[in-house]
C-alpha cells in the first residue's frame, strides 16, 4: 500500500509539472496563476462548508446513538478534497473538485473503504442513575467560607493549628 501511495505521489507530481507547462504555453503564466489561485479559493471555500455540513451529521448521529463510521469517511475525503485544492495545480484541483462531489465520495466509501469502516456506536454518555454497579456514595455539604485576615496574621507559619 505504501509503496502504491509514494508511486501515486510522484506521478501526480510530474502531472501537475506537464499540466502547468501545458496551460502556461496555451494561456499564459498570469493566467494559469490566476486560474489556480480561484480553483484553490472556491473549492477550499466547497469544502469548508462540507465539512462543517458533516460535522452537524456526526454529530446528530452521535446524539441519536447511531452508527458514524460513514459521515466520517465522507469527513476524510472532504479533507484530502481541501489539501488537494490547497496544493497549487490543476490535477490536484481537478481530483479534489471530484471528491467535493457526494455521490463520488459516497461510491468511493461503499467501494473502496467500506471494509475498514468499523460499524461503531457511540458510548452511552454517563449516568449515575443507570449505572449497573452501585458506586460509592458521596455526600455533599453545602455551605459557605470565609477568611478570617485576622486569624491568619496571629498564625505562625511553625505553629499548628488551633484547637477548636
Amino acid at each position: 500500500m505504501l509503496r502504491w501511495l509514494s508511486f501515486a505521489i510522484i506521478a501526480l507530481i510530474f502531472a501537475e509539472i506537464y499540466v502547468f507547462a501545458q496551460a502556461g504555453a496555451a494561456a499564459g503564466g498570469l493566467a494559469v496563476i490566476g486560474l489556480t489561485l480561484a480553483t484553490a479559493a472556491i473549492g477550499f471555500t466547497v469544502a469548508q462548508y462540507q465539512g462543517f455540513q458533516v460535522w452537524r451529521t456526526i454529530d446528530a448521529r452521535m446524539r441519536a446513538q447511531e452508527p458514524i463510521g460513514i459521515p466520517v469517511a465522507h469527513g476524510a475525503l472532504i479533507t484530502a478534497a481541501g489539501v488537494l485544492l490547497f496544493i497549487p495545480g490543476f490535477v490536484g484541483d481537478t481530483i479534489g473538485l471530484i471528491l467535493l462531489i457526494p455521490p463520488v465520495r459516497t461510491l468511493m466509501i461503499e467501494h473502496l473503504l467500506k471494509p475498514w469502516i468499523a460499524k461503531v456506536k457511540p458510548q452511552q454518555p454517563f449516568d449515575t442513575a443507570s449505572a449497573s454497579e452501585p458506586g460509592p456514595t458521596v455526600t455533599v455539604l453545602e455551605g459557605s467560607f470565609t477568611e478570617d485576615p485576622e486569624e491568619n496574621k496571629k498564625a505562625d507559619v511553625g505553629d499548628p493549628p488551633p484547637n477548636s
